[in-house]
C-alpha cells in the first residue's frame, strides 16, 4: 500500500488509514478511529492473502476471520472473502 494516498478500499468498521513509516519504507496500515487515538492492529489481515490457507498462522487466521472478514475457512474451501475476491464492503456489530 504505497503511495501518497490511502488505499482505495475501506478501512474497515471503526479503522482510518494511518500513513506510517515501517523499516525505513512509508506505507499505509489500518488502524483504529477510537477518540483520535491511534493503535496498531495485531494483524495485517491484507498482507499475504493470496496464500493465507499456508502462510498465516492459526491465530492470524482466526483474528482476520472474527475482526475483518478475511482469512475465513469454509465458503467451499474458497476462504470467504480472504480467497483473494473483493470483501463484502460492510461489517455489522451486534453491538
Amino acid at each position: 500500500c504505497e503511495g501518497s494516498s490511502p488505499p482505495a478500499v475501506d478501512a474497515g468498521f471503526g479503522m482510518v488509514w494511518k500513513h506510517v513509516q515501517v523499516n525505513g519504507y512509508w506505507t499505509w496500515q489500518a488502524v483504529h478511529a477510537a477518540g483520535g487515538i491511534h493503535t496498531k492492529l495485531p494483524y495485517d489481515c491484507h498482507a499475504g492473502r493470496q496464500n493465507w490457507h499456508i502462510g498465516w498462522s492459526a491465530p492470524k487466521k482466526a483474528w482476520c476471520c472474527s475482526n475483518q472478514q478475511l482469512g475465513c475457512e469454509g465458503a467451499g474451501g474458497a476462504g470467504g472473502a480472504g480467497a483473494g475476491g473483493a470483501a463484502g464492503g460492510s461489517f455489522h456489530s451486534s453491538s
